[in-house]
């Protein structure tokens, strides 16, 4: 019998000052070191359940394959698992959601290393209240190019694009940059 490798996801929100607006979401493969990023207006629920659902309406029932497994923390805005995990329209299981144990980020390490890497972009007291969905795609994409030794001098999106295909990565608005035009400044 063949056996798949299942890629998980690991999820978290990257710290923001108290006076910003809106906070970042962030996923990471931490196999591929693939990453999404996602403006929140607030860390509630429903912001959270609105990004599942955008992604829903993106992927429909490619959600399940993609995303079979996400690892987070016990933050309030993720403790409604069953709405996370369900279709609300289909009411088919979109994902499975998983927590690790309190006080423990170590068990989801990739994304807590991810958010220290991103922290140079999004300087320690910057605002987030303006970053929009259309720069944190770009964003994404950017991060995504960047060739890593860690990956045998391959890119997360190349990666992410053999195993789920460009068709996947387009649907998630995720356009290709070659690593050479990778530009990552920091938004002050």
């Amino acid at each position: 019998s063949t056996h798949r490798i299942i890629d998980f996801w690991e999820m978290d929100f990257l710290g923001a000052p108290v006076d910003s607006l809106q906070e970042i979401l962030v996923f990471t493969i931490p196999r591929l070191q693939f990453i999404l990023l996602y403006p929140v207006s607030q860390s509630s629920k429903a912001c959270v359940l609105s990004v599942f659902n955008q992604i829903n309406d993106d992927l429909g029932p490619d959600f399940i394959r993609v995303f079979p497994v996400i690892i987070t923390d016990r933050d309030p805005a993720f403790n409604d698992f069953s709405a996370l995990e369900m279709d609300d329209i289909t009411g088919e299981i979109r994902t499975h959601i998983f927590y690790c144990d309190p006080h423990l980020s170590n068990q989801k390490p990739s994304v807590e290393n991810m958010n220290a890497q991103i922290c140079t972009i999004f300087l320690k007291g910057v605002c987030l209240s303006n970053i929009t969905t259309a720069q944190c795609y770009i964003l994404s994409s950017h991060l995504n190019a960047r060739i890593l030794h860690s990956l045998n001098d391959a890119t997360p999106a190349q990666l992410f694009i053999d195993i789920f295909g460009i068709d996947i990565y387009q649907r998630l608005h995720l356009i290709f940059v070659k690593p050479t035009e990778v530009t990552l400044k920091p938004i002050r």
